[in-house]
């Protein structure tokens, strides 16, 4: 590992020493970086992380298939969010909507990133929801714009993403979770106990 890191440093500061279009210095201090990861190799010694490592990457396909069904459920709101409310948030003066979302807490917060003027910054404003990041503020600065019916939609989908899907999945995810690291456990116990009974047994003729 230390050899690969050494020989990508030495290649970036090639890159960046020589006369070439690219003389950024940052990149050794990013490659130097990754040595950092080391860390990894004594944690590696430790039986319980070594476990956890294990179950999680025995875990992490099956996941994905959650994760799945998650995206598709945060796709479909997004296209409904793009057809009620794309363009209503702008910064536009000449906007019908541009002084009530002002005057509302979403324009002094300086939110106007937060808009489904397109699908990824639907997919954005869907994801901070998700995580309940404001979501009253962003919810008042939709409901400026377009009226209070606008709030519907906001706990549509805190009720369908937040409470329904995104807890299947956290659900999903910790049972499977358990269920490899109680695999794994079980697996290693005989190993552990043969390896006690042998330092038992030479304690005992010592």
């Amino acid at each position: 590992f230390d050899f690969v890191v050494t020989m990508l440093a030495l290649f970036a500061c090639a890159i960046v020493w020589l006369p070439t279009a690219y003389n950024d210095a940052r990149l050794i201090r990013v490659i130097a970086a990754v040595r950092v990861l080391r860390v990894m190799r004594i944690l590696n010694r430790f039986p319980t992380f070594s476990v956890i490592m294990h179950t999680f990457t025995k875990t992490l396909p099956q996941s994905v298939i959650m994760a799945q069904v998650m995206f598709c459920a945060m796709v479909i709101f997004c296209i409904l969010g793009v057809q009620l409310f794309g363009g209503v948030i702008n910064q536009d003066p000449d906007s019908p909507t541009y002084s009530s979302v002002a005057s509302s807490d979403f324009g002094a917060a300086n939110y106007y990133a937060n808009n489904f003027n397109d699908m990824l910054s639907g997919m954005v404003v869907l994801f901070e929801l998700l995580v309940v990041n404001n979501w009253f503020v962003i919810t008042d600065g939709f409901s400026a714009a377009v009226g209070p019916f606008a709030r519907i939609y906001f706990v549509a989908w805190y009720m369908i993403g937040v409470l329904i899907c995104l807890n299947i999945v956290v659900a999903f995810v910790v049972d499977t979770f358990v269920s490899e690291f109680k695999a794994k456990t079980a697996k290693d116990e005989p190993i552990r106990l043969s390896q006690y009974n042998k330092q038992a047994t030479l304690s005992a003729f010592c």
